[in-house]
């Protein structure tokens, strides 16, 4: 169809006032857009001022960091692994031999120094025994202290060492006269005096997590090596004869030794997985109303 040229002079000047009239309604839309951004931009700068405004308005008590508070944060289980079940089992062993080794030679040294002809008083003979148990006490009064001023796992190695020193001056002469075996008896109940306490603590040191269930697997060890060790070591004494004594205790502070060395071996296998302790820290902030944590 052919348009004169009056016609076509209108439909092009009608053409151009509707682009140009579409032209003015997308500036107007995006003029209303960046309106609307720029509105959206400023409401969340408030919501953010008003975030620091709280978490500044928190108590000093709370972590900057994690806004969890100080007390929850040390104590929460998700800052620690679960105690391996090789390292509980020699734990286990270690607190059981160490019980059993403490009672035996505190229940079978006066027999042996009367058997062996140290003496023949039996007053001397329980004399030896009171310093053991004395040196235990002393021991076990000045372990806090140590404990707070080298930490558990020194503290301990600081314990075996001294005990180990005990155990050899009883071999070497618990036999041959009194005050060899006084003084053995002193070194090696100050030696095995903490090394409970200290073993039961160190787990949390090395940062595993002791539940009650663990606790309890430990106690019952303890337990179990309190009436099995005497036991073994007196019928040693009755198969072999009272100059056994020594010898058992030396390698019985030899093996608590090695089994701790084991522990501390397994203990730098031990990796904590981030992923694991992320999402602990984040059930903990949920249950305690802070939030998201950020670890």
């Amino acid at each position: 169809m052919r348009y004169s040229d009056r016609e076509g002079r209108q439909r092009v000047a009608i053409a151009t006032d509707l682009n140009l009239g579409n032209a003015r309604d997308a500036v107007i839309n995006t003029s209303a857009s960046r309106g609307y951004d720029e509105g959206q931009r400023k409401q969340e700068k408030r919501f953010r001022e008003k975030d620091m405004e709280r978490s500044e308005s928190r108590p000093e008590s709370l972590d900057p960091h994690n806004k969890l508070p100080t007390s929850i944060k040390a104590s929460f289980p998700a800052s620690k692994t679960p105690l391996p079940a090789s390292i509980k089992w020699l734990l286990t062993i270690f607190l059981g031999l160490y019980v059993g080794g403490e009672s035996g030679f505190g229940g079978w040294i006066s027999t042996f120094v009367v058997l062996e002809g140290t003496t023949a008083s039996a007053s001397q003979a329980a004399l030896l025994v009171s310093i053991f148990w004395a040196a235990v006490t002393v021991g076990r009064a000045v372990a806090v202290g140590q404990a707070l001023l080298v930490g558990p796992s020194w503290s301990l190695r600081f314990q075996l060492l001294i005990s180990l020193c005990g155990a050899l001056v009883f071999w070497v002469a618990g036999a041959a006269s009194f005050i060899g075996a006084a003084v053995a008896a002193a070194l090696f109940g100050y030696g095995m005096s903490s090394v409970y306490p200290l073993g039961m603590s160190w787990p949390g040191e090395a940062g595993f997590m002791l539940d009650t269930v663990d606790t309890a697997q430990l106690v019952v060890g303890g337990c179990v090596g309190e009436a099995a060790v005497p036991l073994v070591i007196g019928g040693t004494m009755q198969l072999v004869g009272p100059q056994s004594l020594p010898l058992s205790i030396l390698a019985l502070i030899c093996t608590l030794i090695l089994t701790i060395a084991a522990i501390e071996c397994l203990r730098a296998k031990v990796k904590r997985k981030p992923e694991e302790i992320e999402k602990g820290a984040e059930e903990v902030a949920r249950y305690h109303g802070y939030g998201t944590l950020i670890v």
